[in-house]
């Protein structure tokens, strides 16, 4: 059996000014056919899975096409219209295939269209017809049912930070030869709480998702269940279906028990919305929280969760470097994303040092730019391969980047935006980030996977910001009176949909 792979993937921040073009694409993902193969296999990715289960099966992976771009503002209408074509283009080509095997996100959205994922899986749907789809989503999908109607199975990570990425592209193509193998129709029921947090509280090893997630294990294996998924949905896209939601994959006769079980999983998101337990601390508290800790020999990092890549900011602000800089006695470390500094100082000397403005330029809401002397450290190619649990094997690129020192501050500016969430970033500097007192990493909760256990303390430090995790700050529009805790007076009623799959 020939298995197309398809893949379209982008978590879009509807407040960001920066627009995905496909210059990030490019720099991300922009493959097809064997080269889709020769980028994933072996690696710990969603793309990664299909090809393994595929093999695993006896089958055969017909790669054709893979467009993936790091998080930022809403895609460009043309970026979209490309993707688009290649999918159907590629599909045409390919009329002998039996199956998609389909990776998305869930969060993304385009110049004057809210839910384009929906439009690529019934451009997918209208093109094979009565073959199936199997899709995977990131956990922080902000799902529809629309998209569910033309799809399979359907499988969500199950983690966050994200390190079963790979198991999630295995376990959607499980579901699907299961189902083929045993002659059976699948069905899914649904159901969406209007609920949003930000990304700092969604952990699935904090409350209220590790006690949502596994609530969803009992009842997935008590009712014999398929699957049930949980998507913690996506709080920087102000689009009116955004939040959290379950899924139950399973078949006609268990209808009754999936709304039974997700009725129950609404109630208890519901009941538990306040319980998150990451703190959040302005910067000066996190900088005195972060000096005392240094006194007794531990070693801090700070999430600038305000900057993060990976919710969609452009890794440039400038609040709490300024702040590290007018603190000369501490070493510290931090990454910045300023391509036009990185042309500033290429061609210079290592050791020559020039004045330079740096970061504050997106918006002047993340800071205004640092304008100091700086001493050149590195320069070069910013290519890695991520060594950790998050996308293990999966090559990044900041692009032509630049290490230099300012005061006692050492900053790897990178011309291109990646979240720090691996090691590797900083290495490919020649950077060994056991040698600094603080390290400052623009992110949130994906930041734990690969840095809990090199340091001994973790704190957040909120500024204002295109990823400001404190939500009323932020200016929704779409979503201002309709969610939980926009509306702190919302009174909900959990809606179940139930819909056959269509095959």
């Amino acid at each position: 059996m020939k298995i197309a792979i398809l893949s379209a993937f982008h978590e879009t921040n509807t407040f960001s000014k920066v627009a995905t073009d496909k210059r990030n694409f490019e720099t991300n993902t922009w493959l097809s056919g064997q080269e889709i193969i020769k980028n994933f296999s072996n690696t710990k990715t969603p793309i990664g899975g299909f090809l393994k289960a595929i093999k695993d099966h006896g089958h055969e992976a017909i790669p054709l096409f893979a467009a993936h771009a790091t998080p930022a503002g809403v895609v460009q209408a043309s970026v979209f219209a490309e993707i688009r074509k290649n999918f159907k283009q590629q599909l045409l080509q390919n009329d002998d295939i039996a199956a998609v095997a389909l990776e998305i996100h869930g969060a993304h959205v385009v110049e004057g269209i809210d839910d384009p994922e929906a439009i690529l899986i019934q451009d997918v749907k209208e093109i094979i017809g009565e073959k199936p789809i199997a899709v995977v989503s990131d956990f922080h999908a902000n799902m529809t049912m629309e998209r569910l109607a033309n799809t399979a199975v359907w499988a969500g990570y199950r983690t966050n930070p994200h390190i079963d990425t790979y198991e999630a592209g295995v376990r959607s193509l499980e579901h699907l030869f299961y189902y083929l193998d045993n002659n059976l129709e699948p069905e899914y029921s649904f159901v969406k709480i209007p609920i949003i947090y930000p990304p700092i509280g969604q952990a699935t090893s904090d409350q209220p998702f590790v006690q949502l997630i596994k609530r969803a294990d009992e009842l997935r294996e008590l009712y014999g269940f398929r699957d049930l998924i949980v998507h913690g949905g996506y709080s920087f896209s102000d689009i009116n279906y955004a939040g959290i939601s379950f899924t139950a994959l399973g078949h006609s006769a268990d209808k009754p028990q999936r709304e039974k079980a997700l009725l129950e999983l609404a109630k208890l998101a519901w009941d538990t919305k306040e319980t998150f337990t990451q703190e959040i601390f302005d910067i000066s508290d996190a900088l005195n929280f972060s000096l005392q800790a240094i006194s007794a020999n531990k070693r801090i990092a700070i999430a600038d969760i305000a900057d993060n890549i990976n919710g969609g900011s452009a890794g440039d602000s400038t609040h709490l470097i300024h702040e590290l800089i007018k603190l000369p006695t501490i070493k510290s470390l931090s990454t910045i994303c300023d391509p036009i500094a990185v042309k500033n100082l290429k061609g210079l000397q290592i050791g020559s040092k020039i004045t330079l403005k740096l970061g504050g330029w997106s918006d002047p809401i993340v800071g205004a730019p640092i304008n100091n002397t700086a001493t050149l450290l590195w320069f070069g190619d910013g290519t890695y391969v991520h060594e950790g649990l998050m996308n293990h094997g999966a090559q990044y690129t900041i692009g032509e980047s630049a290490l230099v020192r300012i005061e006692n501050s050492d900053l790897l500016i990178q011309s291109f935006a990646q979240q720090p969430n691996d090691l590797a970033q900083f290495k490919v500097a020649g950077v060994n980030p056991d040698d600094y007192q603080i390290i400052l990493l623009k992110g949130a909760a994906a930041l734990r996977a690969n840095w809990t256990s090199k340091v001994d303390v973790f704190y957040n430090a909120s500024s204002l910001g295109m990823t400001d995790c404190i939500l009323e700050r932020l200016s929704y529009k779409k979503l201002n009176n309709s969610i939980w805790p926009l509306n702190r007076s919302l009174l909900p009623e959990f809606n179940v949909q139930h819909q056959f799959s269509v095959e």
